[in-house]
């Protein structure tokens, strides 16, 4: 692989140093930067306005929904209980 030119690696160094400087200050403003649709249009909005803007979308369409348990939870207690009769009943056999 070639070095870069004198000229590439300033360049390369300044829109580095761009990008850090504009990460700190979405960071610090609490700013969220995204890509809108297919368009490739930026977006620049508060945190929380999109976050509020999600839980809308989300109870309007009702397609994301939190369970209020975890089925992880119900699984192991109910494998748990399988495997507890099933160790029982062997014990009974022999």
């Amino acid at each position: 692989m070639t070095p870069l030119s004198v000229f590439r690696h300033c360049r390369a160094e300044r829109e580095l140093n761009s990008m850090k400087l504009m990460r700190r200050k979405l960071k610090k403003g609490q700013l969220l930067l995204q890509e809108t649709d297919k368009g490739g249009n930026l977006y620049v909005g508060h945190v929380s306005v999109v976050e509020e803007k999600v839980a809308e979308y989300r109870t309007k369409t009702r397609t994301y929904e939190e369970s209020s348990s975890s089925p992880i939870e119900e699984i192991l207690s109910k494998v748990t209980c399988f495997l507890n009769d099933l160790h029982v009943k062997t014990k009974q056999l022999s």
